[in-house]
């Protein structure tokens, strides 16, 4: 998005999605390099490959009312007011570093292409998947999927790809050592094991971080759910 905004006055500039599936593609292609490489030095004959998917969701759900995925640059206050009155875009203050543009971050429904990723795996082939643009809507609607500015958080979408393809386990992998109560305040505690019970209490509070943790802690619940139904 940086490249995009100083390209702005000599390139076309392009929609939230497209940009995310630039970066997304790249992260991919990098790390497929990066595992076949592994692979092979060590003998193994798996495949490797990075598919960009997309996923669906309720066209009504409230998070379309009130956007607080941080995306982009930080601006000053007054560059950020310009912003919005000339492009649009609605934007809030990301404490302690300044102005961002915010979008939408409504709850994943399910992955579309599942069943591509269910038969790459039973084809044997390690699968490094990167998420891309949201489609509104519900299975019941056969109608073409509407574009629209969003952005998924992590957690949540891991949790119904991992609800999609059985999977027994889930890890993310962050940028801090734990999930913690009260992020970024003097009284921050961090988390190690909870149930679900305390994990969906701890969500329900809000008491992580909205922008970096809320969302990670909340994304294992139904798995959770799941797993205890299933006996495991």
């Amino acid at each position: 998005m940086i490249r995009v905004e100083l390209a702005r006055s000599e390139a076309p500039t392009l929609p939230l999605d497209v940009m995310g599936a630039d970066l997304q593609g790249g992260l991919g292609y990098m790390i497929e390099r990066v595992l076949r490489s592994k692979l092979r030095r060590r003998g193994l004959v798996n495949r490797a490959c990075c598919m960009l998917t997309m996923v669906e969701v309720d066209a009504n759900d409230p998070a379309f009312g009130d956007p607080t995925k941080f995306v982009g640059p930080v601006y000053t206050a007054e560059e950020a007011a310009v912003r919005a009155r000339e492009r649009g875009w609605a934007v809030k203050e990301d404490k302690g570093r300044g102005w961002r543009r915010v979008v939408p971050s409504p709850e994943p429904k399910s992955i579309i292409e599942r069943h591509e990723i269910l038969a790459l795996l039973e084809a044997g082939t390690h699968r490094h998947q990167r998420r891309r643009r949201r489609h509104p809507g519900g299975a019941q609607q056969q109608r073409r999927p509407r574009r629209r500015r969003r952005r998924h958080r992590q957690g949540p979408r891991l949790g119904v790809m991992a609800l999609a393809l059985g999977a027994p386990e889930l890890i993310i992998l962050t940028g801090v050592d734990r999930v913690q109560i009260g992020y970024g305040t003097p009284q921050a505690r961090p988390l190690n094991i909870v149930t679900v019970a305390e994990a969906r209490e701890y969500n329900g509070a809000r008491p992580l971080s909205a922008r970096q943790h809320g969302p990670q802690d909340g994304s294992r619940l139904p798995l959770r759910r799941a797993r205890r139904q299933a006996g495991r």
